[in-house]
């Protein structure tokens, strides 16, 4: 009886955590932030209403420290949607990540963000968006990340500086 309850909970609690996403602890979280520091060279996939591909398209994105080790602003352009957009990526009060954009329609959208085959110069990520305060959410895009090779420089990622390891400091 006990090998059944056990056997029931590996099928029962991965599938009652897949609609959250889990908090991966404040480090990790910072790390995969400080990862994302650079320019990017991005296949999108959106997805339409019935959860079919609705487009996919490539472009650029770039992200730069706010608050550094707590808040990533990154700038998006997919010319070929004619679409350039401001994204923030935060460190929430659970140590998740989040992102938070405004849509052409000037609504607010929070997104979840899941992250797979992760490299240093490439990775994968999935976002379901919520327009509701994450009260629901729906499938909202994937995107093959690979690092953008800058003319002219050989520090990673392509970055016009050197950036020298940074201690934590808490802001509490």
């Amino acid at each position: 009886m006990k090998r059944l309850a056990a056997l029931l909970s590996f099928l029962v609690l991965p599938l009652a955590d897949a609609s959250e996403t889990a908090p991966i602890g404040f480090d990790s979280a910072v790390q995969q932030l400080r990862s994302a520091v650079g320019v990017w060279d991005v296949e999108t996939t959106q997805y339409a209403e019935n959860g079919g591909v609705a487009r996919v398209a490539c472009g650029t994105f770039r992200f730069e420290w706010v608050v550094p080790d707590r808040v990533l602003a990154g700038r998006a352009e997919i010319p070929e949607w004619k679409q350039a957009s401001g994204i923030l990526f935060y460190v929430n009060e659970n140590s998740a990540i989040e992102m938070a954009s405004v849509g052409t329609d000037g609504a607010l959208r929070v997104m979840r963000v899941r992250r797979f085959n992760v490299a240093p110069d490439r990775l994968e990520a999935h976002m379901d968006v919520s327009t509701d305060g994450g009260a629901s959410w729906k499938p909202g895009h994937s995107q093959v990340f690979r690092r953008a090779a800058t003319p002219g420089s050989t520090s990673a990622g392509g970055l016009r500086y050197r950036r020298r390891p940074q201690p934590y400091v808490p802001l509490t």
